[in-house]
């Protein structure tokens, strides 16, 4: 698939990541997922490439990577495997919000030796697929030198190891508020899944838990204190990377099923000839191109303007159908593939899953059914 949107230096980037996602993502994705885990030759790889928790100058890194770069890796190596991009990039994305909105102190005390070894963040941010933020439920108010935060948070990454975590909440005014803490706080309750449970549909190589914070109190100092503007464009970046992380799904899934029905003889003739499938892989690649478009262009925006109108329901439409169009490109692969596509020889059935699972996080998929297409 030749991408028009990419400038020449994207276009760079986008050769490196293929080579590195080809290379090293593809080979390890069936064990990752298995394993339940990123092997860790290939978590620490993708930390030298460095574009997973790009960091601040005043602590080493390269400096603030832009909003469609960043959106572009993250892409091309859930390209490579989504269970494992998913691992590297929410692993690294409070240092990539800290990096954005903390203070030079705070760089320096969070984020001083993440040169060093593979991030280890987790988000207590999400709140029930299909919940917007300005419907997050968590609450913080004021205790002296602390705060206290009451709520549950889910789909959690590394919820009892992470070294940087990220929580919002709101205060009794409705202003949204983000913390950066060196570690689950005290108190904080991780929700086992006990050991019958079954493991989710996708995204298997990181797992997830629910975590229960009930008047769990925390340093004051700990507050990320951006305008109100700032936070909302930083919690935009977040939820983008679903969108991206589901579109590399996606494409994946449509490139492989292209290469399949080009290679596959029935009554004489590839049937990639055939319109049945020649439409579905067509239909499934101008949707991407579509998605592709509006989450750069969001992308833009984050970067040009501090305070883009209606981003929230903005930043919305476009992960609900970036998220939806995944999950419609990896099953139209599925079914090119036939029976093929069901069973674990072939990536497109995990594809599937991790379109599906990615399309729940933030958002509910019931209710994008109700959305313009």
């Amino acid at each position: 698939m030749i991408d028009q949107l990419l400038s020449e230096d994207q276009k760079a980037i986008d050769e490196v990541l293929t080579g590195f996602a080809t290379r090293e993502m593809r080979d390890h994705a069936a064990a990752a997922e298995a394993e339940g885990r990123t092997p860790p030759v290939v978590a620490g790889r993708l930390h030298e490439l460095g574009v997973t928790a790009p960091l601040p100058a005043s602590v080493g890194g390269a400096g603030p990577i832009a909003a469609p770069d960043y959106l572009l890796c993250v892409q091309r190596l859930a390209w490579g495997d989504p269970g494992m991009a998913y691992d590297a990039v929410v692993s690294g994305l409070p240092a990539v919000v800290v990096g954005r909105l903390g203070t030079a102190a705070q760089h320096t005390r969070l984020l001083g030796a993440a040169q060093d070894t593979p991030a280890r963040g987790s988000l207590l941010v999400l709140e029930g697929h299909g919940r917007s933020p300005s419907e997050y439920r968590t609450t913080v108010r004021a205790a002296g030198e602390d705060v206290v935060v009451t709520g549950r948070k889910l789909a959690v990454l590394r919820a009892d190891s992470a070294d940087l975590v990220l929580l919002a909440a709101r205060d009794d005014t409705g202003r949204l508020r983000l913390f950066a803490l060196d570690g689950l706080p005290e108190g904080a309750v991780v929700v086992s899944p006990g050991e019958d449970a079954d493991r989710s549909l996708g995204l298997r190589a990181a797992p997830t838990r629910t975590v229960i914070l009930d008047d769990v109190r925390i340093p004051a100092a700990a507050e990320l204190s951006a305008a109100p503007a700032q936070v909302e464009a930083a919690l935009a970046l977040v939820r983008l990377t679903t969108a991206a992380l589901a579109l590399g799904a996606g494409r994946a899934a449509i490139e492989y099923a292209s290469t399949y029905a080009t290679e596959r003889i029935a009554f004489g003739k590839p049937i990639a000839s055939y319109q049945g499938v020649a439409f579905l892989l067509a239909e499934a690649a101008m949707s991407h191109a579509a998605s592709h478009g509006a989450v750069l262009d969001l992308a833009r925006l984050l970067d040009e303007s501090p305070a883009p109108q209606d981003l929230e329901q903005r930043t919305t439409d476009v992960v609900v159908r970036a998220c939806g169009r995944a999950v419609d490109q990896t099953r139209a692969a599925v079914q090119v593939l036939g029976g093929h596509g069901y069973i674990a020889d072939h990536p497109v059935e995990r594809w599937y899953r991790d379109a599906m699972t990615l399309a729940a996080l933030d958002h509910d998929p019931l209710v994008s059914a109700f959305r313009a297409p």
